[in-house]
């Protein structure tokens, strides 16, 4: 089972109102076409008051929210009507991944993500359709790359795991979301190219010495712990 990071997680307000599902058949997958970032509760806070501030909605428009790394945030939540999908809100939930597909390729362990949610909401209520927005209205949402990944039947990459040790040298996937997760936690901006080099060596080096970890440049287990431990945590807590 995936874990959702909660509501209060990121937002401290309530919505105007909340109009409950009865019986939802309908999904409809969304991107928010903004540019994705770390901090995640200040891009929600920032769409949420748009949607209530600005559109007059009654909260932020989705039921959930999924980001870079595949991590899913209560937004509206389950059984509760969204507004993102104009005359089809009363029928059906609304997911939508925190980025902009039309200009960036949907990674993997967001897709999963996103594949999670729809498999639990049609284990709690039954058989769903899953749509796209721009198959109800004249927009791009859900964008070029996630559409494509619908459209193809949302196929899934198999999960590889990671070796064991990762030092300077190594290549391949699983440096390339070391880079990811050192950049997203503000370590260093690493690109990721999935060469483990001089510059991510240093990167590792610097989150080990802070957190007070054998300082060798090594990510194994423990130092893989405290990266996993600390995408976990909201933006505001590594803070």
């Amino acid at each position: 089972m995936n874990s959702i990071q909660p509501r209060h997680t990121w937002t401290s307000l309530r919505p105007k109102k909340v109009v409950r599902l009865k019986n939802p058949t309908t999904i409809y997958i969304h991107h928010t076409a903004t540019v994705s970032g770390p901090d995640v509760p200040a891009l929600l806070r920032g769409i949420q008051r748009y949607h209530m501030y600005r559109r007059g909605w009654f909260d932020i428009a989705y039921n959930f929210g999924v980001d870079y790394h595949g991590v899913i945030w209560e937004l509206r939540g389950w059984g509760v009507e969204p507004g993102a999908t104009k005359y089809h809100n009363h029928y059906s939930h609304a997911f939508v991944y925190i980025g902009n597909t039309q200009s960036h390729p949907v990674p993997d362990d967001a897709k999963r993500a996103l594949a999670w949610l729809i498999d639990e909401a049609k284990r709690r209520y039954g058989p769903q359709v899953v749509r796209k927005h721009r198959d109800v209205a004249a927009t791009a949402c859900p964008g070029a790359y996630l559409s494509a990944w619908l459209d193809a039947g949302r196929p899934l990459p198999p999960v590889t795991p990671a070796p064991s040790l990762l030092r300077k040298g190594d290549r391949g996937p699983a440096v390339q979301q070391l880079q990811r997760d050192l950049t997203y936690l503000g370590v260093a901006n690493l690109a990721p190219d999935g060469i483990f080099g001089r510059k991510t060596q240093r990167a590792v080096k610097k989150l080990q010495r802070f957190w007070g970890l054998s300082v060798d440049g090594i990510v194994g287990p423990k130092t893989r712990a405290v990266i996993d431990w600390l995408l976990t945590l909201t933006p505001q807590a590594r803070k």
